[in-house]
């Protein structure tokens, strides 16, 4: 007759290991939801921002990216200055530097 006794324990600790990691997911889970829902109360995102995804889990969606504003003054002298070196206004070219040999 076989001995069994430390095949009773290796079943144990397997169903017991198993266990701790199901209720490690649950527990990271809550842990995601719990931070959606504390940055929603603050602000920090809105409601299209977050998304539910498959075995109950939660991911913030990453902002999206700014565009230029139109009506920004710095964007707007950027584009005059090359509009102005197109036409050959000589307010905005620049003249080359003459250099000498002063050594």
């Amino acid at each position: 007759m076989a001995n069994l006794n430390g095949l009773a324990g290796q079943i144990v600790g397997q169903i017991v290991t198993r266990m701790l990691n199901e209720t490690q997911l649950v527990g990271d889970n809550y842990e995601a939801h719990r931070t959606v829902l504390e940055m929603l109360k603050r602000g920090e995102i809105g409601i299209p921002d977050y998304q539910l995804i498959d075995g109950g889990g939660i991911q913030v969606n990453p902002p999206a990216p700014p565009t230029p504003d139109a009506c920004d003054p710095k964007i707007a002298e950027s584009f005059g200055k090359i509009k102005n070196n197109r036409n050959g206004n000589k307010d905005t070219v620049k003249e080359p530097e003459v250099l000498t040999d002063a050594q």
